[in-house]
Order: C-alpha cells, then structure tokens, then sequence
C-alpha cells in the first residue's frame, strides 16, 4: 500500500502517461493490458530513472516531482572513471587551418526540443559538417547529432584546460536545466574493467591517448589517505588484469571469472590498489566523509577497515598496524581511521589503499586531483 500511496502522489511529466499508453495499446499482449498498466508505468519510469532521462525531486509541499533530465555521452570512449568522460580523438581532421579534434559527445534525454552548447575557449561543430560554430550555438535537439570541440590554427587539445564546457536544453514542458562541465586535458591509458573499459590518468613514462576529459557531476575527489607533507608517494601502482592468461589460486588481488565451458572458475590476478609507503604508526585519514562499514583482520589484509562514502563509493584500507574507529562509526575527511603498518600479507610498512565504486574495483589515482597527481609525478 505504502508502494502505490507513492506512486499515486507522483505527478507524472507531460506526455509520458500518454507515451505509455500508446505503447500499450499498440503492443499485443498475451493477457489484458489494463490489467498491468500500472506496472508497465511504473517500469517505465523506473528505466528512464535509471537512463538518467528522467529526475525525482521533492517539491516544497513535501510531495515528489518527476521532471524531465538529460545526459552528456562521450562518443569515443567507453565506461569511464570516477564520472570523468573522456573524449579520445577519433578522426579529426584539418581545414582552412582549423583543426577538427574528434572528441565527439552527443546528448541524451527525453522530450527535449532545443539544445544551446557553450564552450570557454577554441569552438565547436558538428560531425560530419567540419564548420567551426563558433563558441556557443542553440538549435533544435537531434538524437543523432554528434559535436566536437575544435581549434584555430596554432592551437593544441591543452587550450581547453581549465575551461568548461555549459549545455542548457530545453523540454517539450518549457522546462529548463542547464549543468557546466570542467574540461581538463589527460593522457589516459586505456584500463580493463568489469563493466569493460575504462581509462585511469598516464603517468611518467607511460605513453597515453591525449584526450579532453570533461568531470560530471557524479566525479568525487578524494583525501589523500596518509598524512605527511612527504606522503604523496607510491610503491606499487593499479595494475589491469593479467592480459597474458596465466591462471593463478585465489588471493588478495584477484578476480573471479568463469571459464569458457560456463561452469569452471578461473581466477586473474593483479594488484586492485595502489601501495602507500611509509613508517609503521603514521597515521592513515579517510580520504572522505563516511562510515565505518567493516573492520577486521584476516592473513591476506591484515588489519583492515572499509568506509562507506554514499552512492556505492567505498574505500578499502589494509595492512594497518591498529584500527582506531569501530564499525557504524561516522567520520570526517581527514579524520585518523588507522595507523600504517605491515599486517597481512606484506613486506614492509604501507597502506593498501583500493577505491571501489558499486563493489568494483577503481584505479585510485582518478579520483584525486590533478595537483595530487602532479605532485606524485612531478616530471609527468
């Protein structure tokens, strides 16, 4: 009851019910439609929900609103990190002195009728057209139009950095939302994932794709988890998944995977964190505000904690020498949660730092800022 009481009080966006119902009417079914028109209305919703197509908000009554949203793709990129969407180049190409970069993106969303881009620096076009639009245009939205940022001629791909990149759309109920993205030049490398693939910044003398990156809302910057003015250092950095096949028995950096007959498991190894070096006892700081979901011991971690951070972002902090916080405990970024030592399976004194977003395992160092990043490899 309390399930329809919500779905009652939620006033639906203009049109959508119509959309529904023409679909259901349209679509034969082996039993009687009316009968399931509630569930297919709220299955709907419930997949726009998840596309991002669509927003819950409270209204100032206190009742719940849906209205309409939209979301930036990156055509050249697949998965991403930490939020950032990385336009790679793809086939760009020079005219008239202008260069085309082929860092594509593309909107999605429901019901919108006009787009308006704005760009701080170089310009933009569209694919296939190869016409510098200048730094800003509006026009009717087209589900297939893929845009670009371009160059003047003299010009590199960094011009953008620091800039931002601003999209304001406009719905079929004049409704408007607007949402600025940070640009910011990278070198990534391309990175395996479960969800396929990802890019994590390039580092000293690794050679990466140079490409734009724009930070979304959804992108979150962390503490550096160990205090010291001479604590932003590494021993040992993410490693991808073993790309060579060699099976290896169950350990601290491994993930399961099934084997092609469908029923026997194998398992790749490969170090899912990032290695903070330092003296035994200094002491380790949540890298953000959260709670103390787990703490324990075991011979692969030694002593180790988990934080909760919201929104399936959690952290993993292991081979510590003491736990100083107790599970369901709330702590603050840069709060001391632990101190360093070589618990576990370890040779010497460090933090085995691991950033997991929905259970899966993140390259670390894209979720700190480039001036941590900078500081880690000053000549990268």
């Amino acid at each position: 009851m309390n399930y329809k009481r919500f779905w009652d009080g939620v006033p639906l966006p203009q049109g959508l019910e119509d959309r529904v119902l023409r679909a259901a009417e349209e679509r034969p079914a082996p039993f009687p439609w009316k009968r399931t028109f509630r569930a297919a209305a709220c299955a709907l919703c419930a997949l726009a929900l998840v596309l991002g197509t669509v927003r819950i908000t409270r209204s100032p009554e206190g009742g719940v609103v849906l209205s309409y949203d939209f979301a930036l793709r990156a055509c050249a990129a697949d998965e991403t990190v930490n939020g950032r969407l990385a336009f790679l180049p793809g086939e760009g190409r020079t005219e008239d002195g202008t260069t085309y970069t082929g860092c594509l993106f593309r909107l999605e969303g429901e019901s919108i009728e006009t787009v308006t881009l704005q760009v701080e620096a170089g310009g933009l076009y569209r694919d296939g057209a190869f016409t510098d639009l200048g730094r800003s245009l509006t026009e009717d939205y087209d589900p297939e139009a893929r845009y670009g940022f371009c160059l003047p001629e003299g010009e590199e791909l960094s011009a953008f950095d620091g800039t931002a990149l601003t999209v304001a759309v406009t719905f079929s109920d004049g409704t408007e939302r607007s949402q600025s993205y940070p640009l910011r030049q990278e070198q990534l490398l391309a990175c395996a994932a479960a969800a396929g693939e990802t890019y994590r910044p390039a580092l000293t003398g690794e050679e990466g794709e140079p490409a734009l990156c724009a930070l979304s809302p959804e992108s979150r910057f962390l503490l550096w988890p160990v205090e010291g003015a001479n604590a932003v250092r590494l021993s040992q950095d993410f490693e991808d998944p073993d790309q060579d096949g060699v099976w290896t028995e169950v350990g601290f950096d491994a993930r399961i995977e099934t084997g092609e007959d469908g029923e026997s498991a194998v398992v790749v190894t490969y170090h899912a964190a990032i290695d903070i070096p330092g003296e035994s006892g200094t002491p380790i700081l949540a890298a953000e505000s959260g709670t103390v979901r787990e703490t324990g011991f075991d011979a692969e971690r030694g002593n180790y904690l988990i934080l909760d951070h919201g929104d399936g972002l959690t952290t993993l902090y292991a081979q510590c020498r003491e736990i100083l916080v107790t599970e369901g405990q709330s702590v603050a970024a840069g709060d001391p949660v632990a101190e360093m030592g070589s618990t576990g399976r370890s040779t010497g004194p460090h933090l085995h730092f691991a950033v997991l977003q929905d259970g899966v395992e993140q390259p670390p160092l894209s979720y700190f800022d480039a001036g941590t990043i900078a500081r880690l490899y000053p000549e990268g």
